[in-house]
């Protein structure tokens, strides 16, 4: 687990786009977790949004317990995809407990990701906008 623990030192930060926890050892309880960065109150924290089969709760978590709560989701969970400005990354952890972690470089930096907290919902009719075949 010392790679999965320097990897996290590395890519949390305010260039992560978005991590997801996936592959569960156990179907019960917590199906996937997505990790997003977020700035509150002028700092950055890492929002962990876990779903169970009919629910989603959420954490606000700054760095070193962000970094501490994936370490723990990743002794339940097999795998992890990493996506920051620069690289993607993927993490695999075997049934013995050996991980991988494989690096991909981004050909073209890619957008940062929005860090406002309360984000505008995306509808297809706009609210407020008149159409006319209503």
């Amino acid at each position: 687990m010392n790679e999965i623990e320097q990897l996290l030192d590395e890519v949390l930060d305010i260039d992560l786009i978005r991590a997801v926890i996936s592959g569960p050892r156990k179907k019960d309880g917590i199906q996937k977790v997505k990790v997003r960065p977020l700035k509150k109150n002028g700092a950055l924290y890492f929002q962990m949004e876990s779903f169970t089969a009919t629910q989603a709760f959420h954490k606000n978590l700054e760095k070193e317990d962000a970094g501490v709560c994936i370490l723990e989701y990743m002794e339940r969970f097999r795998q992890m995809q990493i996506e920051t400005v620069g690289a993607e990354y993927t993490v695999l952890v075997s049934k013995k407990g050996k991980v991988t972690v494989k690096k991909k470089q981004r050909r073209e930096k890619a957008c940062q990701a929005d860090l406002s907290h309360d984000r505008k919902k995306h509808y297809i009719l706009e609210e407020g906008i008149p159409v006319p075949f209503l």
